[in-house]
């Protein structure tokens, strides 16, 4: 038998993973990578004074220490069980080596002044620690319930199609974020789908990233429709539903990104956007295990 509060600290885990990568995305947004501008301590104090940007970055780290010590406390429980270490073992170690990365990455934010292409290593490095926890859950959600329901996996065009999407929305994210690291929101102006007054603008440096983030995001937009399109055709429910909500979510997404463009990247929207890219990024995660696994 499973330990129910071993699944539930698992799926905590994840739950707290992404109020912290969405935290991370607020602070990016408020400007705050600098506002402590030392590595662990916060001006050479374990509580400074507080500002709106201070705080921001404070309780950013502090949750992502506390993130480590949850993933620390799992792991060794796996480790200590033999039946557990057997299935669980190695994805314990990988989450506590990702996490140490992510450590490091994170400090280098501020020893290296925000540079952009860390700052994406590190928005990377979070989706991966995140999405090997949801893997962890789902694969601890099937054992727990391997007596009473052992399906076998979807097909094979279904799983690629599976994969196909989740690694877009994944490359996708990671574009938005070097949109978003280089400031380069309004690089196309305010209008759209035209990326300043042409649909194939010069494409150099700023532009460029922008430009090819809408590209990806049309691209992204129809793997959503054809994925709503095969939701009706097959038999499973839980793919069925993630899909469609999937579907609903990109075009929410497409919503805000051009709501982005015409109050010139409104915090809150710019929030919106990263917190509605992590859930069609977890949702097509889930999805993913789903159909290989059920």
């Amino acid at each position: 038998m499973f330990s129910t509060l071993l699944y539930r600290l698992q799926w905590a885990l994840c739950f707290i993973l992404f109020a912290l990568i969405v935290l991370g995305a607020g602070v990016r947004l408020a400007d705050a990578g600098l506002a402590c501008p030392d590595w662990p301590l916060c001006f050479g104090e374990l509580i400074p004074t507080f500002n709106t940007e201070i705080f921001l970055e404070w309780i950013h780290r502090k949750i992502a220490l506390w993130v480590g010590v949850l993933a620390l406390v799992i792991a060794v429980w796996i480790w200590t069980k033999p039946s557990y270490r057997a299935g669980f073992g190695w994805w314990m170690l990988a989450n506590l080596l990702l996490f140490c990365f992510q450590a490091v990455l994170g400090r280098e934010t501020v020893t290296r002044f925000l540079d952009s292409y860390i700052v994406s290593a590190h928005l990377i490095g979070g989706y991966s620690l995140f999405a090997l926890n949801l893997w962890v859950a789902m694969k601890m959600r099937r054992w727990r319930r391997k007596e009473t329901l052992d399906l076998p996996p979807e097909s094979r065009s279904l799983q690629i199609f599976s994969y196909v999407f989740w690694v877009s929305v994944f490359g996708q994210t990671l574009l938005g974020g070097l949109v978003s690291t280089s400031y380069a929101g309004m690089a196309c102006g305010s209008s759209f789908p035209l990326c300043l007054g042409q649909w194939i603008p010069p494409l150099h440096g700023a532009i460029a990233l922008h430009f090819f983030h809408r590209v990806g995001g049309f691209f992204i937009l129809a793997l959503a429709c054809f994925a709503f399109y095969k939701s009706f055709k097959i038999n499973d429910l839980l793919t069925k539903r993630l899909w469609q909500v999937v579907f609903g979510l990109v075009i929410l997404q497409i919503i805000w990104g051009i709501g982005m463009l015409h109050s010139q990247i409104h915090f809150g929207l710019s929030l919106l956007h990263s917190a509605t890219s992590l859930l069609i990024f977890s949702l097509l995660a889930i999805g993913s295990y789903h159909v290989r696994y059920r």
